[in-house]
């Protein structure tokens, strides 16, 4: 019976031809990505229209791609950093590696005045948020720095926008708890009233938001939200995160938190200055916040690495060389999103440098399967958004390379699922025709 459905498979399949068809494309994409093509490319700020270039081509000059150097190189795009590779397009900022050597050895009093490097990177960083040096205060790591920012601040809960960075939520929690401001995932922004409603319900919160969108969930950011969360309760207070700025600046962000007085602004040299391994970053604010926040930051068991600090220092004298890089991540984003737009997956893009696709119950195996197979590493995501994966703007080449790799893998499994599906009807088919044929042979005997 085996070998006579194996002999018929074989001739039904020569009959119908192993040729599968072509990978579907349906657009069935949500969020800003729901119009049509032209209007959902128009949401995407191409890089030219947010950072001043002469050339953005020159981000897939062969000359300096990153990938032709070592093709078989992995790409690490779950983090949203830009990479090493960015120094092919911003080639000044090698020369932030050339700090004093003996720098590795020590820490530093970074909110001192009287501390050297601390003192030049407040400098430098004011000068970079255009506000006075005063109201500047260093912090570690954001992460370290968000696992005790309510602490130093007395309050009693935290609040952020749903799909927003998880990270704020970090553990031992306040004393009342964690509490998300509700957005649809098909949104393009955020409801006032839905912040208004939460934050004015919450204990002294300390209420996070990311400019210029959430993340990862790409929802559109305003100092309006701001301002609605500081007049819905008159003991909460506000941080910006502006972490994000590269790929559209907002202005005032920095006055903003001078300007009002349960205001926050914190940004990290990760993100914005692309110093991925130096652990720093800074919040700006007035009094009295700024005497609990330096008091805060001096009781903290960790100090700052003088290295990080003449680093960050150094990549902030180089205007030119960090437009560039910003250039080029935003060119990076540019490409994914067109180029993953026409995959037909649920895709969600917009001004963060990263696009979520949704693959369901398929999203584990697609990120198993493209870091063993392709050698890129993406972040499959949990919680609210599990069966999204992110996949994180790095370098223009690189995000070359993604698409690429996306297609064909989606592809291959397009064809495996078909050709399973071919497989099971002709099976079923065969074994149907054998038993007519047996049913017809024996039926005039019985």
């Amino acid at each position: 019976m085996q070998r006579e459905i194996s002999n018929r498979m074989g001739a039904v399949l020569a009959e119908r031809g192993t040729t599968a068809p072509a990978l579907p494309v349906d657009r069935a994409e949500i969020g800003f990505l729901d119009r049509t093509e032209a209007e959902a490319a128009a949401r995407i700020p191409a890089a030219s229209d947010n950072i001043a270039t002469n050339n953005i081509d020159q981000c897939l000059n062969p000359a300096v791609c990153y990938c032709a150097k070592d093709p078989n190189r992995r790409i690490v795009a779950k983090n949203n950093c830009a990479g090493p590779g960015i120094v092919s397009y911003a080639p000044g900022l090698r020369t932030i590696s050339l700090a004093d050597p003996e720098l590795n050895f020590r820490y530093c009093e970074a909110n001192s005045d009287q501390d050297e490097i601390g003192f030049a990177a407040r400098k430098a960083i004011a000068e970079l948020e255009h506000v006075s040096y005063e109201f500047v205060g260093i912090t570690g790591s954001l992460l370290d720095f968000f696992a005790t920012a309510a602490s130093i601040f007395g309050c009693r809960s935290q609040v952020k926008i749903a799909f927003d960075f998880p990270g704020y939520f970090q553990l031992p929690g306040p004393l009342t708890g964690n509490v998300q401001i509700p957005v649809d995932i098909d949104a393009d922004a955020i409801n006032p009233a839905a912040v208004e409603n939460v934050v004015k319900r919450a204990d002294t919160p300390l209420v996070y938001l990311t400019f210029p969108v959430t993340n990862p969930g790409q929802h559109l950011m305003s100092l309006e939200l701001a301002r609605v969360a500081l007049a819905a309760n008159d003991k909460a207070i506000v941080a910006l995160d502006n972490a994000y700025r590269g790929v559209r600046e907002i202005d005032g962000l920095a006055r903003f938190a001078i300007e009002n007085e349960r205001s926050l602004y914190i940004n990290t040299a990760a993100k914005d200055l692309f110093l991925a391994s130096a652990r720093f970053g800074w919040a700006i604010t007035r009094q009295p916040l700024l005497a609990q926040l330096l008091a805060g930051l001096a009781r903290q068991p960790f100090k700052i690495s003088g290295l990080s600090l003449e680093q960050g220092r150094r990549v902030l004298a180089a205007p030119g060389d960090l437009r560039a890089a910003r250039l080029a991540q935003a060119k990076a984003r540019d490409i994914l999103a067109a180029g993953l737009r026409t995959l037909g997956v649920r895709t969600r893009s917009g001004l963060g440098p990263w696009v979520l696709l949704y693959f369901g119950d398929e999203a584990a195996e697609i990120v198993r399967e493209l870091g063993a197979t392709y050698k890129i590493d993406i972040q499959l995501q949990t919680n609210d958004l599990t069966g999204w994966v992110r996949i994180s703007a790095t370098i223009p080449c690189e995000a070359s390379r993604i698409v690429h790799a996306m297609t064909e893998l989606l592809r291959s499994r397009h064809i495996r699922t078909l050709c399973q599906r071919l497989t099971e009807q002709i099976v079923s088919d065969v074994e149907a025709a054998i038993a007519r044929d047996y049913s017809a042979a024996w039926t005039p005997l019985m």
